[in-house]
Formats: structure tokens, sequence, C-alpha cells
């Protein structure tokens, strides 16, 4: 999406912390209304198709107060779906404007699919109310939208993860790669947990909740919703330790395992919980219920947050470091002084780095040639270093300034490249 680019505007470090804050919002409301949605059509379409055999009244009765409590009025598509999926394609476009990746194209395709299968699940939900004329074919034609919606929305935020490594992934076979796979049944393991969660606490909560001595609507309920999101939920763990190891050592922080743990403590008293509805139907047990899967979905959000921004340190480093040099210009502070890029070196690098030698640091004529032809990112990584070789202790940060950074980068490139053409 090139024109997405174009418009796309250079990002200092501020910008890009409010941008990862709107982004958790935009992707929490997507996921909770896109799983409800699907889950709870498929569950409708599901009951649907069994009342045309078993002729049972509560079938048809439970298939239409499932659609009543996702779809409970006709702007809440706009509002927790289309809206959110549009906001995401703006706030990576502008995040990621300079890489060479398929974000914006997956999430685009992602926002195709939902606006259809939301047409569809809207269409199937009206005809509930005629019993004879119910359009079931609807509801399965909009969820199978949903669910093609959900795994390009799944392969976007995974090449955003893995950026470095998918640069040039595109197309449909990015689809079935394993860590989309991976990823994409867990968030439906996870988006099943979400449904069973919500319709619980709406099915007995709102408007007119079923009487004490209707055993057999309640027995209904648990069956195509308890029994379904409580093995989900046993599910979950074992989806979230694959994830788990497919992700490269340097994203296993401190902070990645601490809201891990914080995410299964939440999802354990929530499976719990949901033993506990499973044997007696309790109005404050699914109030609960729902606040312990928020909680957990929150968490595993943050989880992803962090490492999507941690991937792309050197990419935001950059883009600060074009806000900086434009901000610069716009005040007329951009005919800054000479610098004296040999002075800075010998100040802040080399007492770690020599060009030819090992000291705390690699030899410059050995990591600096990677960098040819690739001065912005020697820049980023000058002003954000990461480690990059286990072999040698973190580089601290030198604490240069844009125009520093730039020049001492320059000085590098232009001494690497003296000595690489003096020993040919």
């Amino acid at each position: 999406m090139d024109w997405l680019n174009k418009l796309a505007l250079p990002q200092s470090f501020e910008h890009i912390e409010l941008l990862g804050y709107m982004l958790i919002i935009m992707i929490f409301l997507f996921i909770v209304f896109s799983s409800i949605s699907l889950w709870g059509t498929v569950l409708s379409f599901y009951l649907k198709k069994n009342l045309s055999k078993s002729l049972d009244p509560n079938y048809n009765r439970l298939s239409k107060g499932i659609m009543d409590i996702v779809l409970f009025n006709k702007t809440t598509g706009i509002a927790f779906c289309i809206l959110p999926i549009i906001t995401m394609i703006i706030i990576f476009s502008q995040l990621y404007q300079s890489q060479n990746t398929s974000i914006s194209d997956y999430f685009v395709y992602s926002l195709v699919f939902s606006f259809i299968g939301l047409l569809f699940v809207y269409r199937y939900k009206n005809s509930l109310d005629d019993f004879r004329k119910s359009d079931i074919y609807s509801g399965l034609f909009g969820s199978i939208s949903l669910f093609f919606s959900l795994w390009l929305f799944v392969a976007a935020l995974t090449n955003s993860i893995f950026i470095e490594s998918s640069q040039t992934a595109a197309g449909i076979g990015y689809l079935f790669t394993t860590v989309v796979l991976i990823r994409f049944v867990l968030l439906l393991l996870i988006s099943l947990v979400i449904t069973g969660a919500f319709l619980v606490f709406g099915i007995f909560n709102i408007k007119t909740p079923p009487k004490e001595d209707d055993e057999e609507y309640t027995e209904i309920a648990k069956k195509f919703i308890l029994n379904i999101s409580f093995t989900a939920a046993g599910l979950i763990p074992l989806f979230i330790i694959m994830d788990m190891m497919m992700m490269p050592d340097n994203f296993l922080t401190a902070g990645y395992f601490l809201y891990l743990i914080l995410g299964l403590i939440f999802l354990f008293i929530g499976y719990h919980l949901f033993y506990l509805l499973y044997k007696k139907i309790n109005k404050t047990v699914a109030a609960y219920l729902v606040v312990a899967i928020i909680l957990f979905l929150l968490t595993y959000g943050l989880n992803n947050q962090m490492i999507i921004f941690g991937a792309n340190k050197l990419n935001f480093t950059e883009l600060n470091n074009e806000y900086q040099i434009q901000l610069a210009a716009l005040k007329g502070e951009d005919k800054a002084p000479e610098i004296n890029a040999e002075e800075i070196y010998q100040v802040k690098c080399a007492p770690c780095h020599s060009f030819d030698k090992k000291l705390v640091g690699p030899p410059h004529d050995e990591v600096i040639p990677k960098y040819f032809n690739k001065e912005n990112q020697l820049i980023s990584f000058i002003r954000n270093p990461v480690r990059v070789n286990e072999a040698y202790p973190p580089m601290p940060n030198p604490g240069l300034k844009p125009d520093e950074a730039k020049a001492v980068a320059e000085y590098l490139l232009t001494k690497v490249q003296e000595d690489v053409s003096n020993k040919k």
C-alpha cells in the first residue's frame, strides 16, 4: 500500500508511544467484537441446524438469544470492528512507513472480509425473527468471512513482530507458515473463551434471564457454550507455550514472562469460574468470569505490544531521527556548527572499539561492512544500540544527538571502506 506510506509522517518517540497505546485499545476492541461475532454466529447457526432435526423450541430460543447478545444494535459492527481496523491500518502505516512489509495489505484484506462478514451476519440475525424464513446460510457465509478476517489480522500482527525475517513475506503462502498458524489457532481458542464468557453473562443477566426451573434450556446453554469454552480454555496454555518457542531469544525478556504469568493466572481463574458455572449457573460468577477473561486478554495484548515494539527499536529510532531532522529544519536549526566526528569517536567509541582488533567490543573492520549503503541503520544502532553478538557485552548508549550520530556513522563507514580497499 504505497499510497498509505506517502501519507505517513515522521514520528517522534513520544508519538510512537502514543500510537502504541491507541493500538492496544483498537486491537482489544477488534478481537473482542470479532470473537463474539464469529463464534456467536457459529453457535447460533449450529443450533439452528439442529432445530430442524429435533424440533425442540429451546434450540430456536437459544439461537436467537445468542445473536441478540452478539449484535445488540446496528452500530456495534462499525464502532467495534470496522473503525478499529481502519485505525490500525493508519497506525501501522505510520510505524512502518520506511519498511518493505505486507502488514498494511493484510489489514486491508482483513477489513474487506470483516465488512462482508458483518453484512451477512446482520442479515442472518434479522432473519431469525421469522422462524420459517430464517436465512441460515447468511450466518454460514458471515462466519467464513469473519474467520478469514481474523486469519489475516493474525498474519499482519505476526509480520510486525518478525519484521526482520519476514519483510519479503507476502501473499497467501505466508498465511500457512508455522508461526502464523500457531498464533491463529491460539487466537481462535482465546476468542472461544471470550465468546463463552460474554454469552453466559448475557444470557443469564440481560433483560429476560431464564427462569430458575427452566432446566432444559439451561442444560442446552451449558452444552453448547460452557463445554466448548471450558475445553478451549484448557488448550490455550499449550499453544501459548508453542508460540513462546517460536519467539527469538532476545524477545523473551523479564517483562514478557511477567505478563505471561499474569495472563495465565487470570486464565486459570477463568477456567475455575467456568467449572463453577458448569455446576450451577450464577449471575455473580458469570460477571467475575467476564472480568477475568478481559484481564487475561489485556495482559496477552500488552505482551504482544511489548514484543512488537521490542522488535522494531531500530525502525522507530530511524523514524525519530527523521522527525528530529525535519523539526530542526522547520525551526531553522538545521544549519548546525560543524561536528568533529573523529573527536567524538575518540571520546565515545575508542575506549571500547578499535578498527582492526578486538577490545571490549568487536573490531569495526568486521562489523561495519554490513552497513555499507545502509547508513540510516547504522545511525539508528548508534543512537539506540541492541545486543547483536552474545560473545560481546551489550553496548551502552553513547547519548549522541542525531547530527552527532550521523557524523560518527559517516566517519566509520569512510574509514572502514578505506581499510577494506587497502587490504585488497
